[in-house]
């Protein structure tokens, strides 16, 4: 991976205005960290570990508006990902996961009472969710995401299932769903109002609709210093205030927004308002400034505490890996993110993941190995990075399956 900059200029941040906050369009913004550079698909892996570390980087500006609570890059160029097949952020090869995924689809199929109902899934990636929730009262599903691919249904497919491979948009408002799903999607649109715009265009045919948001929870990566958390696909990092502040401005009446999957994600239910949004009124901005105070807070004991983690977690790198390589398991963005800001080399003797779809792929930037789980008896690391706590014990059990004698290092 190409980096330009010094290290000493990298995760400083610049004194040029980032721009206005591309959710409440309020300029009262200010850059937190600047010129990082990372793999502009940490989702994506590669043949040979020369395509991977050959692949272009973006620069990511993490700025935070003062306003509403919202971070994003100030930096991000759309025009730098192409989503296709070869993105692969699927998680459901997890049984943790999986667990949580069909709890969520069973929870919302009761208390919306989604029985042979009309369902769209935006951004529905290999279709794991939409069969679940499909299944789970008889519905009729449409799938769009162009990084659906066919041949990766399991079993017989769902008849009452339908994938479309491009983007949603009001083009498709005859579908007329009784409830819309999109996960983990809104974070990465540049433009996050002009969706919501488009979405509720859709719904001309469907007022009565709920529609169901998922994005990463941005105050549990402010909060807990999660600086791996923080990746070139996701241009926006959603907070409770800016996520609901995005939707009232839009139109949507937020039926409920909470935390899920252990605090790392925001759930947010919605439906079109009663009464027809007026795009000219100047909102009123003083409630989600006084809420957004506590954000502002932690935003700055962020910043602050980059330069710091970086240098603990090289230094452990370092001492844990005199002994032998350690491993990193889970190649997804946490992993990427991680080997790519310390370049461990080889001291990260490869990437482990539960996907066969990445195993004998190359992690993108570094282009480490990525191995599945039984490969761990010859590699026989004495320490295993879990990049994600809420795995911690699926993999302390696989680990203890496997026979090895590793320590587990949580990095968080």
């Amino acid at each position: 991976m190409n980096d330009t900059d010094s290290s000493e200029t990298r995760g400083q941040a610049r004194s040029q205005s980032p721009g206005p906050c591309p959710v409440c369009g309020a300029g009262h913004t200010r850059e937190l960290l600047g010129g990082l550079q990372m793999p502009v698909f940490c989702n994506v892996t590669y043949a040979s570990s020369a395509e991977a570390k050959a692949q272009p980087s973006g620069r990511m500006s993490l700025a935070v508006c003062d306003w509403c609570g919202h971070f994003f890059n100030s930096e991000f160029d759309e025009s730098l990902l192409a989503y296709g097949e070869h993105y692969e952020n699927s998680l459901h090869f997890s049984p943790t996961f999986s667990a949580f995924a069909a709890n969520l689809a069973s929870d919302l199929a009761t208390r919306y009472d989604l029985k042979n109902k009309r369902i769209v899934d935006i951004g529905c990636g290999k279709g794991d969710f939409l069969r679940l929730i499909c299944a789970a009262g008889d519905n009729i599903g449409y799938g769009f995401d162009p990084s659906y691919e066919p041949d990766r249904e399991p079993g017989e497919p769902l008849k009452n299932l339908q994938f479309f491979r491009e983007f949603f948009d009001s083009s498709h408002a005859e579908l007329a769903p009784d409830f819309v799903s999109c996960r983990q999607v809104l974070e990465h649109i540049a433009d996050p109002r002009e969706f919501l715009t488009e979405l509720k265009r859709s719904l001309v045919s469907a007022p009565h609709a709920v529609v169901y948001f998922e994005v990463p929870n941005a105050l549990f990566t402010i909060e807990r210093n999660g600086i791996w958390d923080l990746i070139y696909e996701h241009c926006q990092y959603f907070t409770h205030v800016s996520l609901t502040d995005l939707f009232s401005r839009a139109g949507f009446e937020v039926l409920r927004c909470e935390e899920s999957f252990g605090g790392q994600y925001l759930a947010l239910e919605a439906r079109l308002a009663d009464v027809p949004h007026q795009e000219s009124r100047v909102p009123d901005l003083r409630q989600p400034l006084a809420q957004a105070e506590a954000i502002r807070n932690v935003a700055s004991d962020f910043s602050s505490a980059h330069s710091a983690i970086m240098r603990r977690w090289g230094d452990q790198l370092a001492r844990l890996s005199e002994v032998s390589p350690g491993v990193v398991w889970g190649a997804g963005s946490k992993g990427v993110s991680f080997v790519n800001a310390l370049q461990p080399g080889g001291r990260v003797a490869a990437m482990v993941d539960v996907s066969p779809h990445k195993q004998g792929q190359f992690a993108a930037g570094t282009g480490h190995l990525i191995v599945d789980p039984e490969a761990l008896t010859e590699i026989a690391p004495t320490t295993v990075f879990v990049m994600n706590p809420v795995y911690r014990e699926e993999i302390s059990h696989d680990i203890e399956k496997l026979g090895l004698n590793a320590e587990l290092q949580v990095v968080e």
